[in-house]
């Protein structure tokens, strides 16, 4: 007749994920504008860096964010919203791509 209660045991914390990785979302999304700013003398690359570079920052930073905000959620839903993001996130990284050109001290030409 000794049927004492077992304490209740404390639920195990989610694993916490570090800020580093939005450290490498940040670099992913300033890295094209910082190599603009660099090479911003040289009118022969400004495009390929606007366009490659910018697209491929804001695809990678698109599909991170959709895992980490929709992470345990459908695919589909996943996929849709890397697309959302990438398309929202390409206009964002070319005027930051714009803003390193002019602080690097060249202009914008596109030609």
């Amino acid at each position: 007749m000794n049927d004492a209660v077992p304490p209740a045991l404390n639920p195990v914390p989610p694993p916490r994920r570090g800020a580093w990785g939005w450290w490498v979302f940040l670099a992913a999304l300033l890295a094209p504008a910082v190599i603009m700013a660099l090479m911003a003398r040289s009118s022969d690359a400004q495009g390929v860096v606007l366009g490659l570079g910018g697209g491929a920052s804001a695809l990678f930073c698109g599909i991170w964010l959709a895992r980490r905000l929709f992470a345990g959620r459908a695919w589909a839903l996943q996929v849709f919203m890397a697309v959302v993001f990438t398309a929202v996130l390409f206009p964002v990284s070319a005027v930051l791509c714009c803003v390193g050109c002019t602080l690097g001290g060249g202009g914008i030409d596109l030609r």
